[in-house]
């Protein structure tokens, strides 16, 4: 057998949550779930090079469920193994002793770091637990269909999982649990979710003391992707903060890359569905909410100088400047505000003070000063449309679009984010994705839009309905 084992970090932190939790964060019985949690990390590996940070990561993943214990969870219950203890025999046993805990409403928790590679060819992926032995490679793996075979066990005892993965070539880990996403679609059944820090032909990279996706991950569960500020952290948010965050991180250590991290689940999951509460709750004594308003004032940035920021719901913001308009995302904690555009390469962070925002702002190249303060509303023609439904492709399942003055369009589906452009004529509108190989051509008919998409290869249905009017 032919292993890929190369890159600048193939550590992983895989992460098997077995959710059974609803919308909301409690059952219908009114009892919250309960969380039982396995994690191991590997630095110190015999006969693979060593590494940093997966002790970290594994500890920093067990703390963020356990900070949930009373408020989203019942009880969180831990087991650790680090290095030696984190055996493939060890890991695999853990993993079967998942069947016998819980029930239908519970939370279960695999999370794995260490060194993570493909085989050659068309090959998927695996996981090396501490005894790694490269001459009986077959033997002393984790492959990706034995995770992703445990999981489905787990989803047929009416369990929700969510396998979280900080690893090179991680996004392989999507394309092979497409088939699986395909056998969940009963929304009162199980489901799968799976996190990804990179596509399948990307590195991942570790920062020292943790990695970067594990660590946006950690801080989502913290609070930091509460978005639209209501206290409660859903897969729709963490997949987009996640995928900001890893890159801000990325920038602060001066690593001029960028990792295309992907959240996705099966049909049978909710976009809201809940995995953390909020750890901050924002500062009573700030009197203006920056959400659905408009900012205007200046920056001291050689060459610009007008500067209008519209802070959409969902965390979305616009900034209009001297030479042209950028879409992004922000973020609240108290009275610090943050911005992010350009994915992640430009930042400003300043601090509310009655109607007035005022900080520094940052690129990869020079630090200025700004300051706006507050004007009226924003007007509801600069706030995206937003549209939800289904599509009937293979392996895929929920949709949303996301639709921005000036032609650009978001789209959410069950294999990520991606950005594209729409234009409309008449009752017609017409959405573009990849480059113009993925289109979607729709008619609009009271609040529904509906119709057919193609890619290079098929044709398939879909059907959305506006949520929020632009």
């Amino acid at each position: 057998m032919n292993l890929i084992f190369r890159g600048k970090r193939l550590a992983i932190a895989l992460s098997l949550a077995f959710l059974a939790i609803g919308t909301m964060w409690a059952r219908a019985d009114g009892y919250a779930p309960d969380c039982y949690i396995l994690s191991a990390g590997v630095d110190n590996y015999p006969n693979a090079p060593k590494l940093n940070g997966d002790l970290g990561d594994a500890n920093n993943t067990v703390a963020a469920f356990k900070s949930q214990q009373g408020r989203l969870f019942g009880k969180v219950v831990t087991q650790v193994l680090l290095d030696g203890q984190a055996t493939r025999g060890n890991i695999l046993q853990h993993m079967q002793n998942f069947t016998r805990v819980g029930k239908a409403g519970d939370f279960v928790v695999l999370f794995l770091s260490g060194h993570g590679g493909r085989f050659a060819g068309p090959g998927g992926w695996y996981f090396l637990p501490y005894d790694y032995n490269p001459q009986n490679a077959a033997a002393t793996t984790l492959a990706e269909r034995a995770i992703l075979d445990a999981a489905d066990v787990l989803v047929r005892q009416g369990k929700k999982v969510v396998i979280i993965i900080d690893a090179c070539y991680s996004g392989q880990l999507i394309v092979t649990a497409q088939d699986y996403f395909t056998r969940y679609r009963d929304p009162n059944g199980g489901g799968l979710i799976v996190m990804v820090s990179s596509s399948a032909t990307e590195t991942s990279a570790a920062l020292g003391a943790y990695s970067a996706f594990a660590k946006a991950f950690a801080d989502s569960m913290a609070g930091g992707a509460d978005l639209n500020h209501d206290g409660k952290i859903t897969l729709q948010e963490i997949r987009q903060y996640s995928y900001s965050h890893t890159n801000e991180l990325l920038r602060q250590k001066g690593m001029n890359k960028k990792q295309e991290s992907q959240v996705t689940w099966s049909p049978s999951i909710p976009g809201n569905m809940v995995l953390a509460l909020a750890s901050f709750q924002p500062n009573p004594q700030v009197t203006t909410n920056p959400q659905a308003t408009q900012w205007t004032g200046s920056e001291t940035l050689a060459g610009f100088g007008s500067l209008t920021f519209q802070f959409l719901t969902g965390g979305r913001v616009v900034m209009f400047d001297a030479k042209s308009t950028s879409e992004g995302t922000w973020r609240r904690d108290g009275q610090k505000v943050s911005l992010f555009f350009s994915g992640g390469r430009v930042v400003y962070t300043g601090t509310l003070n009655g109607s007035t925002l005022s900080g520094t702002a940052h690129n990869e190249r020079t630090t200025w000063s700004f300051s706006v303060t507050y004007q009226t509303p924003a007007n509801a023609a600069a706030r995206p449309m937003q549209w939800t439904g289904s599509e009937n492709l293979s392996g895929f399942g929920n949709l949303t679009f996301q639709l921005f003055s000036g032609g650009r369009a978001v789209m959410f589906d069950t294999a990520g984010t991606t950005e594209g452009t729409w234009q409309q004529n008449g009752q017609q509108i017409v959405l573009r994705f990849h480059g113009g190989r993925v289109v979607y051509s729709g008619t609009v008919s009271g609040s529904v839009l509906s119709g057919t998409a193609q890619n290079e290869r098929t044709s398939w249905s879909f059907s959305v309905a506006l949520q929020n009017p632009a």
